[in-house]
């Protein structure tokens, strides 16, 4: 047989067992509502964050709440002085920027 008759059926191999495949396996996603868009993080201003060195703020991650004086800035992390009770020494405890959510100054 002529070889130019197997390459014309190359497209149609394709859409019938890789495109169309495929498209339905999408449209199912879709219709179920398991494709999830994609958050645009906007990265926090190293400015704004300097302003807050030496004021009382609460600072909510991803994954927790933390209140307390701000100390200082080093890099990626925001190191935080947390009070605790009266009698106990207060702790110290570093955040990371990329993970900060919002910040409730409280001065």
């Amino acid at each position: 047989m002529n070889p130019v008759f197997f390459v014309s059926f190359i497209p149609i191999f394709v859409l019938l067992f890789v495109i169309l495949p495929q498209h339905k396996k999408i449209k199912g996603k879709v219709a179920t509502g398991k494709i999830i868009k994609k958050k645009r993080r906007v990265k926090m201003s190293y400015e704004a964050l300097r302003k807050l060195i030496g004021k009382k703020c609460s600072i909510n991650t991803l994954d927790q709440y933390v209140e307390g004086q701000v100390l200082t800035l080093d890099g990626n992390w925001l190191e935080i002085e947390v009070e605790t009770r009266k009698g106990y020494k207060n702790k110290i405890e570093m955040v990371n920027v990329e993970f900060i959510e919002k910040i409730s100054i409280e001065d």
